[in-house]
């Protein structure tokens, strides 16, 4: 089953929030129960940056959740087809002249090797960026506040990724204000 670069962007963009959805429903990943659609709703809303929720994400969500929340926020923000690009040369495996084409085309770059270096360079960038925010977010956030480093560090890097991502998503009741 050969799909057009079209459907597989739709269709991972459809199972990065269905899988979303799921591990969100995961026992691990929220301390009081959460309804499918609310899940469902939370990870497309990460998955499409909005940052929209249905309840307080800082408690509800315990960290295994809001991990995994983090990582739809990433995979969002950073965009589907990057990510696709990023496993396919993990793996290294070569992309279907379509596919080859189709990136090229959307990177305006002129051959595989030239986009695959774009991909590398735009994750470099977004983790450079996202490291330098989340260290100044935790000199910037008081240390009473936290259980510690770990705790103190984890809300920096979150609120890090968010902001980089445009995501608008929170730990806190009240925002990060």
């Amino acid at each position: 089953l050969r799909s057009n670069p079209t459907q597989s962007f739709v269709g991972g963009f459809i199972l990065v929030i269905l899988l979303g959805t799921l591990f969100l429903m995961l026992p691990m990943a929220h301390y009081e129960p959460i309804a499918f659609m609310d899940a469902f709703f939370i990870a497309a809303s990460a998955v499409c940056v909005t940052g929209l929720t249905v309840f307080d994400i800082g408690t509800t969500l315990t960290p295994f959740g809001q991990i995994i929340l983090l990582g739809l926020i990433q995979v969002g923000g950073l965009g589907i087809m990057t990510f696709y690009a990023l496993v396919t040369l993990s793996l290294s495996q070569r992309f279907l002249s379509n596919e080859s084409q189709q990136l090229q085309k959307s990177w305006s770059t002129d051959n595989v090797k030239e986009t695959l270096g774009l991909v590398k360079a735009i994750f470099f960038v977004t983790i450079f960026v996202e490291i330098i925010g989340a260290i100044f977010i935790y000199f910037n956030m008081p240390e009473a506040a936290f259980h510690g480093v770990k705790d103190r560090l984890f809300y920096a890097v979150f609120h890090s990724v968010s902001a980089f991502c445009n995501a608008g998503f929170s730990l806190f009741p009240d925002s990060i204000a």
